[in-house]
């Protein structure tokens, strides 16, 4: 089991399995090239407008994002990477859109992590708050009883002036207080709501709330995970609000006494004298259905839940290339359909990130590795059946090339504004040091 100390500056991500990813590469690099000479038996292809907005070109002003950005109320475009800087601890930036047709995005730096007190590694994406005011966490720094120290909460204040004000808002500074801050947050009525992936009580990660009170603010957990038949361990995905008022993830393990392949819970917060409380909604298992899911779901207007797993399925992978899950409700019962599962070869492998609806209810997202160009990922979409007991559909709009002219890896999920999406890649550009693009479909 992971204990709160363990620290990934430096290396994968916690939960990475990268002799699993190095296997399924070098299959995807040699399937790359058969499918080039072989026909696909797959849906078609179907090409988006797509265009690298940001190639991170040295390492003083940031690399490798590995989350999405947000697009806030301003327009703009806002996001992290996980290095770079002026001590490679990350960095927060803008992007501004271009004033003509085609023109270049404008670049702005507007944090660099400095360690110590200050946070380390952000490894969630960013939020639009109270005020306008942007806040993320970082899964290291700030110091405490962690190895590297045990994340933070930061906030980004805009200035009256122009610009903003960075301040850390809250520090995990014990492990029992929750560890290594990842995922999505959410926010409403003013609140702040996040994961950590270790630390808590039963050093199984965390859920929390972070409420303004006076002139600071105060964190409090609402849900200490424990692992076995009945919780989850280490959630890496954050949470979202469902229809419901609920908040839903998932775990990258738990769910079973030996262990577990993780599961997907919804957390029902206090009402009424009553609560928070946590339910386990589906339980994954080495089946060929999916395990160890790490990205955030996402939920329709129904309050069915769509997500994906970076492993299990089917596919030439050695932990196999991974797959897209729904739970749908029916009576009372949660049912979970596995609705697409990834070949390892042009459709790509290990999806990370969470899925995004258009207004025609079809989804949107990507997957990290493999592709018909080797072994840089894809974006894809997924169209819903065309009648009831129908299959949904896989559309590559996208295969990422890879360096120098396109990124590789995308990591994050993706972000919708009107009939556009934006997202990142880890990997690629010219400098090999991710980018950030922008796809029409």
């Amino acid at each position: 089991m992971r204990g709160p100390g363990v620290s990934s500056r430096g290396g994968h991500p916690v939960g990475d399995r990268p002799m699993a990813r190095r296997m399924c590469r070098n299959t995807a690099i040699v399937a790359g090239i058969l499918a080039l000479l072989l026909p696909v038996a797959a849906s078609p292809a179907t090409a988006a407008t797509y265009r690298t907005i940001h190639q991170f070109r040295d390492e003083a002003s940031g690399s490798h994002p590995v989350v999405e950005v947000v697009r806030a109320a301003d327009g703009m475009l806002y996001g992290t990477t996980r290095g770079g800087g002026a001590k490679g601890f990350g960095t927060v930036f803008r992007l501004a859109p271009p004033q003509t047709a085609n023109g270049a995005y404008r670049y702005t730096l507007l944090h660099v992590f400095a360690g110590g007190r200050d946070g380390t590694n952000p490894l969630s994406g960013l939020v639009e708050g109270p005020g306008g005011s942007l806040f993320g966490t970082t899964e290291s720094g700030g110091g405490g009883s962690c190895s590297g120290g045990c994340g933070t909460i930061f906030e980004l204040a805009p200035k009256a002036g122009g610009g903003f004000v960075y301040r850390v808002v809250s520090r995990f500074d014990t492990a029992t207080a929750g560890a290594r801050a990842s995922g999505s947050l959410a926010v409403r009525a003013g609140r702040i709501y996040g994961t950590t992936s270790a630390g808590g009580r039963f050093t199984g990660g965390t859920v929390w709330e972070l409420r303004r009170v006076g002139a600071g603010w105060s964190r409090t957990i609402l849900h200490a995970f424990r692992g076995g038949r009945n919780d989850g361990l280490y959630p890496r995905s954050g949470v979202v609000f469902g229809p419901d008022g609920a908040l839903y993830g998932t775990t990258e393990a738990g769910g079973s006494e030996t262990g577990g392949r993780g599961t997907v819970f919804r957390l029902a917060l206090a009402s009424g004298g009553v609560g928070p409380t946590t339910t386990i909604l589906h339980r994954f298992a080495d089946d060929g259905n999916g395990t160890g899911p790490i990205a955030p779901v996402t939920l329709d207007a129904k309050g069915t839940v769509y997500g994906t797993t970076p492993y299990g399925g089917t596919g030439t992978c050695f932990m196999r290339c991974g797959t897209v899950f729904r739970l749908a409700k029916s009576g009372g019962i949660w049912k979970a359909t596995v609705i697409h599962r990834f070949d390892g070869q042009v459709g790509g492998a290990f999806p990370r990130g969470a899925l995004v609806f258009d207004g025609a209810g079809r989804l949107y997202g990507t997957a990290s590795t493999a592709g018909a160009r080797g072994s840089f990922g894809t974006l894809f979409r997924l169209d819903p059946p065309a009648a009831a007991g129908g299959s949904w559909q896989r559309r590559i709009l996208h295969t990422f090339a890879g360096p120098p002219g396109d990124g590789a890896t995308p990591f994050g999920g993706l972000t919708r504004s009107g009939g556009a999406f934006w997202g990142t890649t880890r990997d690629g550009g010219g400098e090999g040091l991710g980018t950030v693009f922008s796809a029409t479909p």
